[in-house]
């Protein structure tokens, strides 16, 4: 997954998608991978300054689809607001 970040970076990407990688027929957990796949991406985009968009892709299950949902939320809820949010 790293590895895709780096290709991405030295070709000057500024956009990417992810999808759930090996969670089809390898059987990777979707959830894990969800949540793998959130925390790399972030990492990522804070390392761009912001300038990197992230954008998770599922298709052909819904699964992996509820997957991406459900680790976005835990991982939001586990953020503390920024300062001057929910004014």
């Amino acid at each position: 997954l790293r590895r895709i970040f780096v290709e991405a970076a030295s070709r000057g990407v500024t956009s990417i998608a992810l999808p759930a990688i090996s969670s089809g027929k390898r059987n990777f957990p979707p959830l894990l991978n969800a949540g793998l796949t959130l925390a790399v991406a972030a990492t990522e985009v804070l390392a761009s300054g912001g300038a990197l968009r992230v954008y998770c892709v599922s298709w052909g299950d819904e699964n992996h689809f509820d997957a991406f949902v459900c680790a976005k939320e835990a991982a939001l809820s586990r953020m503390a607001p920024a300062p001057g949010w929910g004014a």
